[in-house]
């Protein structure tokens, strides 16, 4: 089949989370495109887009970034999901991908913003699943 871009079906909705500080995170897994090399197989290509909103008490004045990589103050933030959800992408006639966006852990570091915002460190993965509309025969059945 080869490449296919991906088109959102809907516009894509981040998934939302709440650290234990107030802060909130939006979380979304974008599909760019697929590839198909057949038999059933492939790759995903996708991107990750993440916002972190800090409540004003947890904003400090803009401050003279430090010359050094930020030190992790706090490793494991508690985050609550607000909202996981999957977009559904179309890819072809008969190709539906959907990705969400989860968190796995939120770190907090020792650096702010030019807005005064902290700076998190967030390690978050997208969950994908494809979902052929119409069945595909397997590499045995194409003999």
């Amino acid at each position: 089949m080869g490449y296919i871009l991906a088109t959102p079906v809907n516009t894509p909705i981040p998934s939302y989370y709440e650290l234990g500080d107030g802060t909130i995170l939006s979380v979304l897994a974008r599909i760019n495109h697929i590839l198909i090399k057949g038999s059933g197989t492939g790759a995903v290509n996708h991107s990750m887009d993440i916002m972190a909103f800090a409540p004003r008490r947890h904003k400090s004045p803009p401050a003279i970034q430090p010359n050094r990589p930020p030190n992790i103050v706090d490793q494991d933030i508690k985050c609550t999901p607000l909202r996981e959800g999957f977009n559904d992408y179309n890819a072809g006639d008969d190709i539906v991908v959907s990705a969400k966006a989860v968190v796995a852990q939120v770190a907090v570091t020792d650096v702010y913003s030019n807005e005064g915002e902290p700076v998190y460190s967030i390690n978050a993965q997208p969950i994908i699943k494809v979902v052929y509309k119409r069945q595909q025969p397997f590499a045995s059945d194409m003999r």
